[in-house]
């Protein structure tokens, strides 16, 4: 009793070692019970040791089989316990990848940005990008739809659209489902197999998914001008005009006026003068600098016989064209009286239309009309190779010899260098 009292007092009596003789308590139990049980499985596994895998490994075929075997077994079970983490690695390789690509592209470095995405592709089709990707799940298909904007920007038009065929579109976002309409769009855009309509249908497709995209509306502006559909283009820039930013709207605005202006010419070729005369009016309401619409009016004003009214017209802006139109109005004697004449001098001061009086004045021998011109274009103006030329010919009708001799010699000095300008004589205004 004496030993048996020693024991308990000896007993563990902090609770981490209670647990310890609990647990092995539990399973000395367990073993216990299981006794039987476990002698089965082992006397299980003799036999089959015995049965099957002994003579197995006897032969060298099977040894042969069973080492194969066991390789491939070894295998799936690494493939099972790392096959997640393998794919997040191949997927953060492949958004590496793709933002290397996005780096080229923006730069303009389209075959390296090409071979970037095609690495993409080619990792997405052993492994889900999806699901092994989960920062950017549709790196697969933006690999897709910007490897087709480079094989465009590389003129391979028949690759481009096969790399944007393979895409599932409705499996896409929203937006990137945007992004394909417009690629597409461009791809046939660029492809010279497709007809037109078809082209064009994808155009307007495209534009159904994303109505104020202004690259699409662009490119469908630029196909209608091509066409000379104005109507079309117009109504597309106004699109433009109005999905753009404050800062764009001025450029956007001036091609407007053109493509009024452009219209306005084509109403009038059509005998449609009135509505020609509107077109003008909303060009010039977009932009007033523009050349075309005063070419166009004047030519508005010709038509209804207006003459005063078309040089009117013209005379706005001093250009070559409208220059050229007044100058032909005068060698066709459409403005023979002095009175229209003066009437051009004195209600539009513009020195290339003086000139182009006082050429016509000359002709005329009408000296001092002429003369007038050249003084007065030499007020409004800088006295130039043209007006001196004119100057001499004037002196010389005048019967001045010598001062036409010293007009032409200051005329020449101007051109050989007082000024660079090809349109100035230097800074005297002496001339006349």
């Amino acid at each position: 009793m004496a030993g048996l009292g020693h024991r308990l007092r000896n007993l563990p009596t902090s609770a981490k070692r209670l647990k310890l003789w609990i647990f092995l308590g539990v399973f000395l139990i367990i073993l216990l019970a299981l006794g039987p049980w476990i002698d089965l499985v082992l006397g299980m596994l003799k036999g089959v040791w015995t049965v099957f895998l002994a003579p197995i490994l006897e032969s060298e075929v099977g040894r042969f089989v069973f080492v194969n075997a066991l390789g491939l077994g070894i295998l799936w079970f690494l493939y099972l316990r790392f096959r997640e983490r393998g794919r997040r690695l191949m997927g953060s390789w492949a958004l590496d990848r793709f933002l290397s690509g996005l780096l080229h592209l923006s730069s303009g470095r389209y075959r390296r940005a090409a071979r970037s995405f095609e690495s993409v592709v080619r990792v997405g089709r052993w492994v889900d990008l999806k699901t092994a990707s989960p920062v950017y799940p549709e790196v697969l298909a933006d690999s897709r739809i910007k490897l087709a904007l480079c094989y465009r920007e590389m003129g391979e038009v028949d690759r481009a659209m096969k790399s944007l065929e393979l895409l599932k579109v409705r499996d896409l976002s929203p937006a990137r489902k945007k992004d394909h309409a417009e690629a597409k769009a461009f791809v046939y855009a660029l492809s010279g197999e497709l007809m037109e309509e078809t082209v064009d249908r994808e155009i307007v497709n495209a534009l159904e998914t994303d109505g104020g995209n202004r690259r699409l509306l662009r490119l469908k502006r630029d196909r209608a001008e091509q066409v000379g559909d104005l109507p079309a283009a117009i109504d597309a820039q106004r699109r433009i005009l109005k999905a753009g930013a404050k800062s764009e709207r001025p450029p956007e605005r001036t091609h407007l006026a053109g493509l009024h202006a452009r219209n306005a010419l084509r109403l009038l070729t059509g005998g449609r003068a009135e509505d020609a005369m509107a077109e003008v009016a909303r060009s010039r309401g977009m932009d007033p600098t523009l050349v075309v619409p005063n070419l166009v009016a004047g030519d508005i004003a010709l038509h209804r016989e207006d003459r005063r009214g078309a040089v009117r017209e013209w005379a706005r802006t001093p250009s070559l064209p409208s220059l050229e139109r007044i100058r032909k109005l005068l060698q066709d004697g459409e403005l023979s009286s002095h009175g229209d004449l003066e009437f051009l001098a004195e209600a539009f001061p513009r020195s290339g239309l003086l000139l182009v009086l006082a050429e016509d004045f000359l002709r005329r021998d009408e000296l001092r009309l002429a003369r007038n011109c050249i003084a007065k274009h030499d007020e409004v103006a800088t006295p130039n190779r043209h007006s001196a030329h004119l100057m001499a010919a004037i002196l010389r009708a005048e019967g001045d010899e010598q001062g036409a001799e010293r007009m032409e010699w200051t005329a020449l000095k101007g051109f050989l260098g007082a000024d660079r300008s090809a349109d100035s004589v230097g800074p005297e205004r002496s001339l006349r």
